[in-house]
């Protein structure tokens, strides 16, 4: 934890930037690291005031790949806010309140307005998506990693946890296997691969678990068509997020006067 409080002291110098927010995300983030797992670490941070007063569209996304497997990738608060306003999975599963490395107490009101921008159509979209996606790199006649199963396994408990409970899935993967009911088979399929990966072997042969990927493939196709039957886009008003980043903004730089 020192290292990576570290290199972020580092990144807010060489960035001039204040981090509000860091957190663990990855497989260290989603229960199923090994010894060898990188280091994924995301964060939220705030530009001077003087950054946000300009008419030049800036970058708004820091990334640093360092070694000793650790990789830091940050969002400006404004693409955070917007993006959570959105219901963008990935900042959702960012403002876990597990594996958090430093919390300003401001995030609070991010975190807040994570049920205010929640669309359980929009994530669950993406989600079946996902699966479908990363599904087409294990139905060859090759041996493929683990990790690639578990690429389809997680966004696909992910949309059974939304179709099932329609709240943000947990990222600790253990805890969607505990609570949701599964086929045994699948289950005990799913457990032997997160086995796996964890004791740190990378490739497993594609016929042990071909009737997994086959019966999630098939489960994907009856959430998909309900997605659109019992869901539905919900528009969010964009004001109380504005609110927000103006609060944060003249919290962090002890500035008067921009809401």
């Amino acid at each position: 934890m020192d290292r990576v409080l570290s290199e972020l002291l580092k990144i807010e110098e060489q960035h001039d930037v204040k981090i509000l927010y860091a957190v663990e995300g990855g497989s260290r983030a989603w229960g199923y690291e090994s010894d060898s797992s990188d280091y994924d670490i995301r964060f939220i941070y705030v530009h001077p005031l003087r950054h946000y007063l300009s008419l030049l569209n800036k970058k708004d996304v820091i990334e640093n790949k360092i070694f000793h497997r650790m990789e830091f990738v940050g969002w400006d608060l404004k693409k955070a806010l917007s993006l959570l306003h959105k219901s963008n999975p990935s900042i959702l599963e960012w403002l876990t309140k597990e594996n958090v490395y430093v919390e300003h107490h401001a995030v609070g009101k991010i975190r807040n307005l994570t049920t205010k921008g929640f669309s359980p159509y929009r994530v669950l979209n993406h989600y079946v998506r996902m699966a479908k996606k990363n599904s087409i790199h294990v139905t060859g006649d090759t041996v493929n990693t683990v990790k690639s199963y578990l690429n389809v396994i997680r966004p696909f408990l992910s949309s059974l946890w939304l179709i099932s409970y329609q709240t943000v899935p947990p990222n600790d993967i253990f805890i969607m296997l505990k609570t949701l009911h599964l086929n045994k088979a699948v289950k005990e399929d799913i457990e032997t691969l997160l086995n796996v990966k964890m004791q740190g072997t990378g490739r497993i042969d594609h016929r042990r678990f071909k009737s997994l990927i086959e019966q999630i493939n098939l489960e994907l196709i009856t959430i998909e068509e309900q997605v659109n039957i019992h869901f539905s886009e919900t528009p969010c008003d964009m004001e109380e997020f504005n609110d927000v980043f103006l609060y944060i903004l003249e919290l962090i730089w002890n500035v008067k006067g921009l809401r």
